[in-house]
């Protein structure tokens, strides 16, 4: 009797197991993966991404995007597809800091869109996914069709978007050294009113002092 009821706990264990159960281990790792690059670039990344143009940004976040299509699609060994999810989460992290950085640019209705695109650029992603997945084909195919993702995005920004001239497109803005430029000609001038302003104190004393 044990023996059976050991047998019929095992065939109700496997009833209802599923294709999508998961390793705690991998499963930790994709999410990491998926968290730590974005987390790192949104800490540092102000520091130092003024230094480059936003072309160069926008062509990098594309070219993150669809490596991490095409290493997760075609993979043969989970490392790779992790990687695959770190060159995504690099190409979402960087993108939202330059398109946001890239609001001030434009009137102040963009910030909105920027607000909603990100919010549903992940749910819709994963309808989308899910979808495809559901009407019978396979992740492979579905991951080379979500592709059109960062291709949409490379001809919304070079071939829409209509760049303000004050842009830095492909070189660094010239607006910073012209603040620090501003800022060092008003000490000098500020300088200079004093020099001037002890030297006509010094005249006078000795005008009086003569006298």
């Amino acid at each position: 009797a044990s023996d059976k009821l050991t047998v019929d706990f095992r065939a109700g264990n496997s009833s209802n197991s599923s294709g999508y159960d998961c390793s705690p281990v991998t499963t930790g790792a994709v999410l990491l993966a998926d968290i730590l690059p974005t987390l790192i670039i949104k800490l540092f990344a102000p520091f130092v991404i003024h230094k480059v143009p936003y072309g160069f940004r926008v062509l990098f976040c594309v070219a993150m995007a669809a490596a991490s299509f095409l290493l997760v699609s075609f993979s043969s060994a989970v490392w790779i597809s992790i990687v695959g999810v770190i060159f995504a989460s690099i190409s979402s992290g960087l993108g939202e800091l330059s398109f946001l950085s890239l609001s001030v640019f434009f009137d102040r209705n963009v910030l909105e869109g920027w607000g909603s695109g990100t919010g549903g650029a992940g749910v819709a992603g994963s309808f989308l996914y899910s979808g495809l997945i559901q009407v019978g084909l396979s992740p492979q195919i579905t991951l080379c069709i979500m592709l059109v993702v960062p291709f949409a995005m490379l001809v919304s920004y070079f071939g829409v978007l209509a760049p303000v001239p004050s842009l830095p497109q492909w070189r660094r803005s010239e607006l910073e050294y012209a603040a620090v430029d501003s800022e060092e000609q008003q000490q000098l001038m500020d300088e200079s009113e004093d020099e001037e302003q002890e030297t006509s104190a010094s005249a006078t004393h000795a005008v009086l002092s003569s006298h």
